[in-house]
């Protein structure tokens, strides 16, 4: 008894956590997957299955096939490595030189709500977050004089009230609503000329945005079910974008201003299908990425000139994606408990072209596997996991490369080289609380 009361002092104590330093916990973001344990465990492929808290974020729909009030807080710690290898083209540094993400952990909370209020009806809340990255490069790093190619982050945060409503036996649809805070902060270093000290730039950003789901969950069979996701566009206008420059700018009558900008996440779907029989389950989902349709052009406006300009325009062109997951769950009895073991595997696309991929952000597709397990402990549910991510290589010569730097004076050549053994590492822990 006593040592379930002290469980949930801590349960109440990480909530507490969780909701009150959201800045904190949100220190970083990874890809559009990390929403809770046991669907990351399983592929990322649970739209068509949904039997936890977390389907708030996955399918919405799933929310009526859970009893009475359910809470679960949730953490994924993110270990991302990589590296970049110089084609020594620039001047900066020799053919094969290499400069490494510096090390930086990122910390991904979650936390749903979900009540049945009745046979029909379910009502639930979710804090997530779906969008998010974090790069950090060493000095030696040629990439440091492109726009946001020192150090950045990219935060959000999501908060959504959901709903799900019971058609007929085995139908069900939810709803919902999102209102996503975003958070950059992008830094690189300017060449101006050889013995000019090297002025820094800092750009950091905020803005909140709304957007909307709608998802449906069937079960064909007993043991078969399908679900599908929609989730809306969320653009965000930032309106007050600090630009904030060294001092060695404002000798040369460079002032710090503000600015704007939009940049808007993909509306996106996903399928997903579920089979059980008996211990086992087994589940697939795709989902598509309308990137084509968001950020073609990149443009900052300024309220007062920066260099002679108005505004920035870099070209983007980004292409639409898939990610695919598959997944499985084999449920066994060990001492009168059921545990379950599990196992996924993921694909994801990348949306950006040779033509506009630069240091920041999304670099290549990747392959993802996934194990984990889900057990009770006194009064709560367990669910951990373990994944190891890895990125395909990628070659860097384009336009981007283009900016000044301390290479050949003279004759100043593009910045080129290939990234090179983008690993990732995540390790997740979900905590479910029934009443």
């Amino acid at each position: 008894m006593k040592c379930n009361l002290n469980m949930k002092r801590t349960f109440i104590l990480y909530l507490l956590i969780t909701l009150l330093i959201p800045s904190a916990v949100f220190g970083g973001g990874y890809g559009g997957f990390v929403q809770g344990a046991k669907s990351h465990a399983m592929g990322n492929a649970f739209v068509g299955l949904a039997d936890n808290p977390t389907a708030v974020c996955i399918n919405p729909a799933g929310i009526i096939q859970l009893d009475g009030t359910e809470i679960l807080i949730g953490m994924t710690i993110v270990d991302f490595n990589g590296k970049y290898v110089s084609s020594g083209n620039a001047g900066i540094n020799k053919k094969g030189d290499k400069a490494s993400l510096k090390q930086r952990y990122q910390y991904i909370p979650n936390l749903y709500i979900t009540h049945k209020v009745n046979d029909l009806l379910a009502i639930g809340l979710g804090e997530y977050s779906v969008y998010g990255s974090a790069w950090r490069w060493n000095n030696r790093f040629e990439g440091r004089y492109v726009p946001t190619g020192k150090e950045g982050t990219l935060i959000t945060a999501t908060v959504s009230p959901v709903i799900a409503l019971k058609i007929i036996d085995g139908l069900s649809v939810g709803v919902g609503g999102r209102l996503q805070y975003m958070e950059t902060i992008m830094e690189n270093w300017n060449y101006i000329a050889p013995f000019f000290p090297k002025p820094k730039l800092k750009v950091k950003a905020e803005d909140y945005a709304v957007g909307w789901d709608v998802a449906l969950l069937y079960k064909i069979i007993d043991d078969l079910s399908i679900g599908i996701h929609y989730r809306s566009k969320i653009n965000h206008n930032a309106d007050d974008v600090n630009f904030r420059f060294s001092q060695h700018l404002r000798l040369l009558q460079v002032r710090d201003t503000e600015a704007s900008f939009s940049f808007n996440f993909p509306q996106n779907l996903t399928f997903g299908l579920a089979w059980s029989q008996g211990p086992v389950t087994f589940t697939l989902d795709g989902t598509w990425w309308n990137w084509s349709n968001t950020n073609k052009d990149f443009v900052i406006k300024f309220k007062d000139k920066v260099a002679f300009n108005s505004s920035i325009t870099s070209p983007w062109n980004w292409n639409d994606s898939w990610s695919v997951g598959v997944g499985g769950e084999y449920k066994v009895n060990v001492l009168n408990r059921i545990i379950s073991l599990r196992a996924g595997y993921m694909w994801d696309q990348c949306p950006i072209p040779d033509s506009t991929v630069s240091p920041p952000g999304l670099l290549n597709d990747f392959h993802e596997f996934m194990i984990g397990t889900g057990f009770p402990i006194g009064p709560f549910y367990t669910d951990l996991y373990f994944a190891y991510n890895f990125t395909k290589d990628r070659e860097w010569n384009n336009s981007k490369g283009d900016y000044r730097h301390p290479g050949r004076f003279f004759s100043q050549q593009r910045i080129t080289g290939d990234f090179e053994d983008y690993n990732t590492y995540l390790i997740g822990l979900d905590i479910t609380y029934k009443f």
